[in-house]
């Protein structure tokens, strides 16, 4: 039986490769008949059987050759078309750029980038991708398909308690969880043709051809078919994830908790071999060549058989994304760096930084980037831009692509299908209007210009300039504050997208709402409301999401350097002074050196830090399991650590003394020196969630609102403040020889207390701040208010100073006589102050 099986397969082969040269036999026929003797019907003719006969790669050549002899005969139109499909077909991306090109010559004019708009009735719940449909499940139920550009209702009656698990063209796959049952029924069938019993809830379920389905359910792994289950395993893939079906080696892969995938004989459920890594496995790419991991701030390369060597491993870096592209390994990075690494040995080949969120192929030699906000950026296989394009509302989803389109749901329920063949060999239409927007804004032609812009914006909503020329418009005609406060937020906002306009448009902006300068931060798309420290001529930020920090030019905005932090938590302990800077990882914290990049101590604790605090010549750390660390500047010298309490704990060390107040309630004072109990100050027998303290008093703020006061000469409870809501942030202030407290509280209200009696000295009812955590200089308490930044005195509560910030604003910091403060998409401000 094997040797008739070899035979057969042999004959196959045989035959494959006798058609194949038998179709390439035709298309030299087709040229030598058109080049040499000129019969162009004929060689059109036998073209056309090609592509009627032929397989992929035959249709692809006949496409070609179609396109270049109408071409040459002076057919543009009829090559257009054939061109247009050869650019569909081909897999070589030299040949889709020349296409691209030839297309652009016949026929010149500009295109419309946006091919269709529809707007869903509801929600998306959930999405289905299939290599030829896409369907929307709606959060009304409603299912909806695309397919070749065309969306149509799927007619299916599911119950109203159906759980949705896969879509696809041969059917849907569905479970009821009060029959414990999972259903297969034809798309258009009104009721389902196969169910089969389930134990437990479905957690992953992957569709296959013929009506199949591999089911993670519980702590059951099974093959479901039209034949019934063809295997099932039991509690060995619980909390498993279905990556796909490889047909390369024939096997299911599983990525399952015990960091490591898992290859699944498709017939019978053995597991044959496994790829472990050490720290969970967050993307995994699958083609013929290799299979592609990330993992451990890693990316890993194997080898596709059946022992899956590893070929090479790339290191340090934080993945957001992981696509096969051409001959190379694309990746983003949590920072927005886009970089290109070579298949064969993972070696950098080209990067760039970008604003991306997701990366994706749009065509052949087409990679696309895109940003959450809507800004879409295509290069080629060297990371060169072919095309931008702003849609100017925000992404709800990934986009996806079906067919040649590319398929974009934004966040007001509308669906856009943007042309992927598009290769910036034509112009936009939108770049057309600009170029003639910008030459009659150059004129003063200010009647004509306001209806164009119209037409742009209508066309590219998120056309950066096309916004900057309106708000000039605005200005210009002195239209309502409205009207320019909208144009300019629109244009400062969509900046980053179009760099050789950023800082004329930057520029502009700054004059108009009074400020130093406005920048845009180069940090992680996924950054929102940056923090800042620093001092003198050094503003500093941390960017958690791509674990960097950097040194930004306080004059300027501009960043001067940007230093690796290593793996950070999602949000990490850290604290600082003027020269360095303390920050969480583990068991450890590093130090950082702030005046010089790359200079990092660091130290192990007895535990993971809660807090962290710099005295003028200490650092202080809790630990969640009780320690108190005090080192020693500049050496990080080891001068105690002491077990506290069995959790963790609040701590100050601003005082005389040093004070403590575990999460129940007890408050201790600690002798700086030693860390041993000095006294025992009180025991609140409540929720403690603020500590602060001065030479004099110590504040204790427990979750029912209340603050008590305590000397911290006597230990004597000297006021007990009530607040009318939670307190968010609380610090003492020294007014007219009088100690103060001004507190925020989390229903956006500013309280000053006098500490001495306890009397509300005034109450300001703020709006939108982030943290509502005011910051005192010289006699003002500044403080962000959603798209302004006000001065409230602290003698009168009334506001003395505004900086508009129409983007939005965060936390204000000052330095060098200079407030900073940014919005939530990384516009930083800065304002000279005005004393």
């Amino acid at each position: 039986m094997p040797k008739i099986l070899s035979i057969c397969i042999v004959l196959l082969l045989s035959t494959q490769a006798t058609w194949a040269v038998k179709m390439a036999t035709s298309v030299k026929e087709a040229l030598y008949l058109f080049e040499i003797k000129g019969e162009f019907s004929k060689a059109v003719k036998i073209l056309e059987n090609v592509i009627n006969v032929g397989d992929a790669d035959d249709k692809n050549n006949a496409y070609f050759y179609l396109a270049k002899i109408q071409d040459l005969s002076g057919n543009a139109s009829i090559a257009s078309l054939y061109y247009t499909q050869s650019l569909m077909e081909t897999k070589n991306p030299s040949d889709a750029y020349w296409i691209s090109e030839q297309l652009a010559r016949l026929s010149p004019e500009p295109e419309k980038l946006i091919e269709q708009s529809f707007l869903l009735k509801s929600p998306i719940y959930k999405y289905f991708n299939t290599p030829s449909d896409q369907y929307f499940l709606l959060e009304n139920r409603e299912i909806i398909q695309i397919n070749k550009g065309v969306r149509s209702p799927v007619t299916a009656k599911l119950p109203g308690i159906a759980q949705i698990h896969s879509i696809a063209p041969n059917g849907i796959w569905y479970s009821n969880t009060e029959t414990q049952e999972l259903f297969f029924q034809p798309l258009q069938s009104k009721t389902p043709t196969k169910t089969y019993p389930l134990k437990n809830k479905v957690d992953d379920l992957f569709a296959l051809p013929a009506n199949q389905a591999l089911v993670v359910s519980g702590n059951d792994l099974f093959l479901a078919t039209n034949e019934g289950i063809r295997f099932s395993i039991k509690n060995q893939y619980n909390g498993c994830t279905l990556v796909g079906f490889y047909e390369f080696l024939n096997r299911f892969v599983i990525n399952c908790p015990d960091n490591a995938l898992h290859f699944i004989q498709i017939e019978t459920g053995q597991e044959d071999h496994v790829i472990s890594q050490l720290d969970p496995i967050t993307h995994v790419q699958l083609e013929p060549n290799g299979v592609l991991i990330a993992s451990g701030h890693s990316i890993w390369f194997y080898k596709p058989d059946e022992n899956t060597p590893l070929i090479w491993k790339y290191s340090n870096v934080n993945i957001e994304d992981l696509v096969f592209f051409e001959k190379n390994i694309a990746f983003l990075e949590t920072s927005g760096k886009v970089t290109f690494l070579d298949k064969k040995n993972g070696f950098p080949i080209s990067s760039m930084q970008s604003d991306a969120s997701w990366i994706f192929p749009m065509a052949t030699g087409s990679l696309g980037l895109f940003s959450k906000e809507g800004n879409i950026i295509a290069v080629d296989t060297v990371l060169r831009p072919l095309w931008k394009f702003h849609l100017g509302i925000p992404f709800q989803e990934a986009p996806f692509k079906v067919d040649d389109k590319i398929y974009a749901v934004l966040t007001n329920r509308t669906v856009l299908a943007l042309n992927a063949l598009h290769y910036g060999k034509k112009p936009l239409l939108s770049t057309i209007l600009v170029t003639e927007a910008n030459r009659l804004a150059s004129r003063k032609q200010w009647k004509e210009l306001s209806p164009l812009l119209d037409s742009l914006l209508q066309i590219e909503p998120g056309n950066a300039e096309g916004w900057f020329l309106k708000a000039l418009l605005a200005e210009t005609l002195q239209s309502n504050e409205k009207e320019k406060q909208k144009a300019w937020t629109e244009a400062v906002r969509l900046s980053s997208g179009v760099s050789q306009k950023s800082n004329l448009i930057l520029s502009r902006y700054s004059k108009m709402i009074g400020a130093k300068f406005t920048q845009i931060l180069q940090l992680s798309p996924k950054t929102s409301y940056p923090q800042f420290f620093g001092n003198k001529k050094n503003l500093y930020t941390v960017d958690v999401a791509a674990q960097t920090l950097q040194n930004i030019n306080s004059e300027t905005g501009e960043v001067r350097w940007v230093s690796n932090l290593g793996k950070l938590a999602s949000s990490p302990v850290m604290a600082n002074d003027e020269t360095s800077l303390a920050i969480a990882s583990g068991f450890k914290i590093h130090v950082h050196e702030l005046l010089k990049e790359g200079g990092t101590k660091t130290f192990e604790l007895p535990g993971k830090p809660f807090h962290i605090e710099y005295t003028n010549n200490a650092i202080y750390i809790s630990t969640w399991n009780g320690f108190l660390v005090k080192l020693l500047k500049p050496n990080l010298d080891l001068a105690w650590s002491r077990k506290i309490f069995t959790m963790p704990f609040h701590f100050t060390a601003k005082g005389n003394d040093l004070f403590v107040a575990s999460l129940e309630g007890e408050v201790l004072k600690l002798w700086h020196s030693s860390g041993q109990i000095k006294q025992s100050v009180t025991s609140l027998q409540t929720t403690i969630t603020h500590l602060e303290a001065i030479d004099s008093l110590v504040s204790v703020t427990n979750a029912d609102n209340k603050i008590f006061l305590y000397s911290t000469n006597s230990n004597e409870l000297l006021k007990t403040i009530t607040t009318p809501s939670d307190i968010t942030s609380l610090q003492f202030v020294e007014n007219s020889l009088e100690t103060q407290l001004l507190i925020g509280l989390s229903n956006q209200q500013i309280a000053l207390y006098t500490a001495k009696t306890g009397s509300l000295i005034w109450n300001y009812s703020g709006t939108r701040s982030v943290f509502v955590t005011p910051v005192v200089h010289n006699g003002i308490a500044w403080i962000d208010q959603g798209s302004e930044v006000i001065g409230i005195s602290i003698n009168t509560g009334k506001v003395e100073h505004r900086f508009k910030t129409p983007g939005g604003a965060s936390s204000p910091f000052i330095i060098d006589k200079t407030i900073f403060t940014a919005s939530s998409k990384r516009l930083l401000y800065a304002f000279s102050l005005p004393f």
